[in-house]
């Protein structure tokens, strides 16, 4: 009866720990797209009045690389896979939405610390960010500075996207 009670236990063991690590994170199916389409999906489900959406989406998206990383993120030592930045071209606004895919092993709170603390809000000649925003759905971290009335839709946007399936 003890060697039945012993297989029985080690197999519900056995049970739950295959249970355990299949619940490990996998990457968003929505967050694991070009982030040209997560700049979309961000935009086309931001709370925002419909003027401003459509300004939002006439912005340029700028792949960005080491050779601009610099400019976009305030420092060129952060690591990154791929990068995105949306901004408008020529206007006196002052907003960039910056989306980062970082390697699987990164340090994300650490890269989301140095955005944070190298961002300059008045990177523009005549206009100042009203915020910036830091967040990530697992390896993709957002980066964005702009008014307080775009900000907030746009931060909730990109993490209801890692909901959305």
């Amino acid at each position: 009866m003890k060697k039945i009670i012993s297989i029985f236990m080690a197999t519900i063991m056995l049970l739950s720990l295959v249970g355990c690590s299949s619940n490990k994170t996998k990457e968003d199916p929505v967050l694991s797209e070009d982030l040209t389409k997560v700049v979309e999906k961000i935009y086309d489900t931001a709370d925002l009045d419909e003027e401003l959406r459509g300004y939002l989406k006439e912005y340029e998206n700028t792949k960005i690389n080491k050779s601009n990383a610099e400019y976009y993120l305030g420092e060129s030592d952060i690591d990154f896979k791929e990068g995105i930045c949306s901004a408008p071209m020529m206007n006196a606004i002052a907003y960039e939405l910056i989306l980062l895919r970082l390697d699987e092993n990164a340090d994300v709170e650490a890269v989301k610390k140095e955005l944070k603390e190298n961002a300059n809000p008045r990177k523009w000649v005549c206009v100042e960010a009203e915020e910036v925003v830091v967040e990530n759905v697992g390896n993709v971290v957002l980066f964005l500075m702009g008014s307080k009335e775009e900000a907030t839709p746009i931060k909730d946007a990109f993490l209801n996207l890692a909901n959305s399936k």
